[in-house]
């Protein structure tokens, strides 16, 4: 029914692929599936949607099948990069659980070889600012790259600010202040690999003139900072 070992085992199994997850019982109770499936997918970067996490709970009816005497539902997993997910069952009548788990969620191996396919294109690039990171950018992206990286240097929050050609692209609350805010933690969108530390942020695709990169802790003045022309290699 599925491939691997469970990364849960409660009244149901559940196993975590790539792309989807998967609720296992075998043999199967007819009365275990009656309660609702919790499916809380709380994304890398919490602004990917509204409420910090997404809601794909469901009843057995609706995502499972019976196999002879086991049963199993499988729910597709959003695009977005995870970084846990919280399964279970939930007895509305009782308003309780009936069982609960946290899993937290690796990125993909696809992910992965995409985070040494960009290093090794950067390689051959000369970073826009040298620094505590270096900073590349291309047409698309901004990487912030750092050798010899411990985890303490992704710690302070990464600062991205983008300042449109023209400011009419911005949503009216920021054209006021010229730039659209787009600062990240690296656990958002970083990767630490072969003792090195890679983040990319994507960037928006109206016009730009430049950029402001560097890190900060909260209520703190920057760590670095550099203000950049926006002037990618392959244009």
């Amino acid at each position: 029914m599925t491939a691997g070992a469970p990364v849960v085992r409660d009244r149901f199994d559940v196993y975590l692929d790539e792309d989807a997850v998967s609720w296992v019982q075998a043999p199967c109770d007819p009365a275990d599936t009656q309660p609702k499936f919790v499916l809380h997918v709380v994304p890398r970067d919490p602004r990917t949607v509204a409420a910090g996490f997404e809601n794909l709970d469901f009843y057995f009816h609706q995502r499972g099948i019976r196999l002879d005497d086991r049963c199993l539902a499988t729910v597709p997993l959003p695009a977005y990069p995870i970084q846990r997910l919280w399964v279970g069952q939930w007895v509305s009548a009782d308003d309780r659980w009936l069982w609960q788990a946290e899993i937290p969620v690796p990125l993909s191996a696809r992910a992965v070889q995409a985070y040494r396919t960009a290093y090794r294109a950067l390689a051959a690039q000369t970073p826009a600012h040298r620094g505590a990171f270096d900073v590349y950018v291309t047409a698309e992206t901004v990487a912030y790259v750092k050798e010899d990286c411990a985890a303490a240097d992704t710690q302070p929050k990464f600062i991205l600010h983008v300042v449109p050609v023209a400011t009419r692209a911005l949503p009216r609350a920021r054209r006021r202040v010229g730039f659209e805010n787009r600062d990240f933690q690296f656990a958002w969108q970083g990767l630490r690999f072969e003792g090195r530390c890679l983040a990319l942020a994507r960037l928006p695709a109206y016009p730009i003139a430049s950029l402001r990169v560097g890190q900060f802790r909260a209520g703190e003045e920057p760590l670095w900072r550099a203000d950049l022309p926006f002037a990618p290699p392959d244009e």
